[in-house]
């Protein structure tokens, strides 16, 4: 704790007892929120969510009411881990300990985290919240003086991760922890693997990939690689964003594992500029990237997984029926 403040160290304690006051085994980015909120007197910047409407008792009902409680016994999950780290990270620039305001911008910062979801829920514009946040507690981090990019909100109303998703999610944040590293498509891919029932993983076994060489090659990558900032890398993000455009192209109401999948694979596509990930598999290897190289070798393509998909759906399996 010798990082923290005195004030965002009691933040977090708090947010240990809101979690336990809501019967959750687990600490997400929500009870981080709650034990921010719980501040009221003391975080100076509290009173900007007050102002928005957001009180301790209204963000603790509807964090009660989302039925996502998540399948660990990790005192904090991924999502709070990455927000303390980007915390830390805005507290290094400043050469100073990690303050409470740090955590709350921290969480404003942090795409479709579940902090993000309550203040959404009670109706909070949050680019103004953030906008007033910086103007009480400016940073020299250029990077820092807005939030990044979100995926439409409305969509997800109708493209909702499933479990098997949000699990395959949090798998790969969790790679992505153990080597302190951003988060990239190599660890998306690798935390589709962790759910052998998923349709992602049903995809790949029909289509005889070699899992166990994609676990080899990618460990060893892992091993190798420069240490992260723990966020979505840009090409996770983007990603993620053709796995909502797949879903769309299924016809589909929520967002599976099966998705997330083609949401890798159309981003090799992307970049090979051709349908599938043969074309350009030369070009890919010169400029070094072993992910799309493995899959390409073992002759995966966007083409190929889109018909096994629609042969797996024909069946009647899918993410959200196999939750």
């Amino acid at each position: 704790m010798s990082r923290f403040s005195l004030q965002a160290g009691e933040a977090l304690q708090f947010a240990r007892i809101e979690a336990q006051l809501l019967q959750s085994n687990y600490v997400d980015s929500g009870h981080l929120l709650l034990g921010l909120l719980r501040q009221d007197t003391t975080n100076p910047a509290v009173p900007l969510f007050f102002a928005q409407g957001v009180s301790l008792a209204r963000a603790r009902s509807a964090l009660g009411e989302m039925d996502e409680r998540a399948e660990t016994l990790a005192r904090f999950t991924p999502g709070a881990r990455q927000a303390i780290h980007l915390a830390a990270d805005l507290a290094q620039k400043r050469q100073e300990p990690i303050e409470a305001s740090d955590c709350l911008r921290a969480l404003l910062l942090l795409p479709e985290n579940q902090a993000i979801w309550v203040l959404h829920h009670l109706g909070v514009n949050l680019e103004e919240l953030y906008a007033q946040m910086h103007h009480a507690f400016p940073s020299e981090d250029a990077s820092a003086t807005s939030p990044p990019a979100r995926i439409d909100f409305q969509a997800h109303q109708r493209d909702k991760f499933t479990q098997r998703a949000r699990r395959a999610l949090s798998r790969a944040e969790e790679e992505a922890w153990i080597f302190e590293q951003s988060i990239d498509i190599e660890h998306l891919l690798l935390g589709l693997l962790y759910d052998n029932e998923g349709v992602a993983f049903c995809i790949l076994k029909e289509l005889r990939v070699d899992l166990d060489a994609i676990d080899r090659t990618f460990a060893q990558l892992f091993s190798q690689r420069e240490g992260g900032s723990l966020l979505l890398t840009q090409r996770g993000k983007h990603s993620i964003e053709l796995a909502v455009k797949e879903a769309v192209h299924f016809g589909h109401r929520y967002l599976g594992t099966e998705h997330l999948l083609l949401g890798i694979l159309h981003l090799f596509a992307e970049e090979h500029a051709g349908g599938g990930l043969f074309s350009g598999l030369v070009r890919k290897r010169a400029t070094g990237d072993p992910a799309a190289s493995l899959l390409a070798s073992q002759g995966l393509s966007l083409k190929q997984a889109r018909r096994q998909l629609s042969a797996l759906l024909a069946t009647g399996m899918n993410d959200d029926a196999t939750i």
